[in-house]
């Protein structure tokens, strides 16, 4: 395929936009009833349900591409009036969890008020488009709409691109992306229509039929304040301003201390995440300590670990707790800075309970870390003071 098609995926990985607030989830009254989760075969023929002509051609997006997008996420390329020379437009789709560390570069930027971007906020959607250099790139448009804990990203590559989308005649219009991000049915659950038509629908190629079941990392190497700090940051939108270990763990625990520079309206935040062996005596208190948990106020089960938070009061600003216990380690991490006013799993902030909790949960996290992290912790980023 030509040089339009990586350019495209590069866009579709690295640039970011807002997304809309979280809302319900992406059955609304009167949706189609869902019935099945959603198939590649099934986007592709929804993504073909949008756009104006018939799809030439439809695959499903690599494991490689989609590995950091979790578990649930699914994702297609489905091309449209292909030449001699020329492979056709192409359209790219995938869902995935919001909390998922390959929906990272997407979070930093939740609004478009930024002067810098090329971004417009339609019906609740994100627009974001990149203007195209002639012989190199001829640049790509690109929407995202966040419901609830699922995030839904299109993206459109073919005619240069040399300016806002809503004002070119494009043979992929804005309101077709938007209506595509926006449908119901593109969500981990979908309709036995979609999938029933997916099954059938002709045009979608996938000799290798790619599964999603892939092996976790294997933990070969001792974790070190570094893996942890690199994994922390990969979870969470914003950028830490300093890092380093934090002096109130000691061996065989591993933590870190992680600043967050005000912005926003948001005050400075300090996170700290800490890493311990999980021993039996120390699981069967997690145990009982969810049962009481989700029987009283300030805490609350949440995706396999526990939130507990203390409300600002006076001079202090409370604080917002994330624990799990699994696979013979106890991950914990707990952050101060903001007021905390509600309930922290709806708070906005440079710290977000769902990353967290994503965090709590990554397969690469453990007493012992992936030979991959201990590699990238060998040139660590300028916020890393150790």
């Amino acid at each position: 395929m030509g040089m339009r098609v990586s350019a495209l995926a590069l866009a579709v990985l690295i640039s970011g936009a807002a997304l809309g607030s979280c809302g319900a989830d992406r059955h609304p009254p009167g949706a189609a009833e869902p019935s099945g989760r959603l198939t590649p075969p099934a986007l592709a023929w929804l993504v073909d349900e949008h756009i104006e002509g018939e799809a030439s051609s439809a695959e499903p997006m690599t494991a490689s591409t989609l590995g950091r997008l979790g578990e649930d996420a699914v994702g297609v390329r489905v091309r449209f009036r292909p030449s001699e020379g020329d492979d056709g437009d192409l359209v790219e789709v995938f869902t995935a969890p919001w909390a998922s560390p390959g929906m990272r570069e997407y979070r930093p930027l939740r609004s478009c008020a930024s002067a810098a971007l090329s971004c417009a906020r339609i019906q609740g959607v994100s627009l974001r488009w990149d203007t195209g250099h002639p012989g190199e790139d001829p640049g790509s448009v690109m929407a995202l709409h966040r419901s609830g804990s699922t995030a839904v990203v299109a993206s459109f590559a073919g005619p240069m691109i040399t300016g806002d989308p809503r004002e070119l005649d494009l043979p992929v219009s804005v309101d077709e992306l938007v209506g595509l991000v926006t449908d119901p049915r593109v969500a981990p659950v979908t309709t036995t229509e979609a999938l029933a038509q997916g099954a059938r629908f002709e045009v979608y190629d996938d000799p290798a039929t790619p599964g999603r079941d892939l092996p976790g990392p294997v933990l070969s190497d001792p974790a070190t304040p570094a893996t942890l700090a690199l994994l922390t940051q990969d979870h969470t939108a914003w950028d830490a301003a300093t890092a380093g270990p934090d002096p109130r763990t000691t061996p065989p625990e591993v933590g870190i201390i992680m600043q967050f520079p005000p912005q926003g309206g948001w005050a400075a935040t300090t996170l700290r995440v800490a890493l311990r062996p999980a021993q039996r005596e120390l699981r069967g208190a997690s145990l009982r300590r969810e049962a009481r948990c989700a029987e009283s106020d300030g805490c609350a089960p949440s995706g396999g670990a526990l939130v507990a938070w203390t409300h600002a009061d006076g001079a202090d600003p409370g604080s917002i707790t994330v624990t799990r216990w699994r696979a013979g380690v106890m991950v914990r991490a707990s952050w101060t800075g903001h007021p905390v006013t509600g309930d922290p799993r709806q708070l906005d902030g440079p710290v977000l309970v769902e990353e967290m909790v994503s965090l709590a949960g990554d397969p690469g996290l453990g007493i012992g870390a992936p030979a991959d992290l201990t590699q990238r912790a060998e040139d660590m980023p300028a916020w890393w003071q150790y």
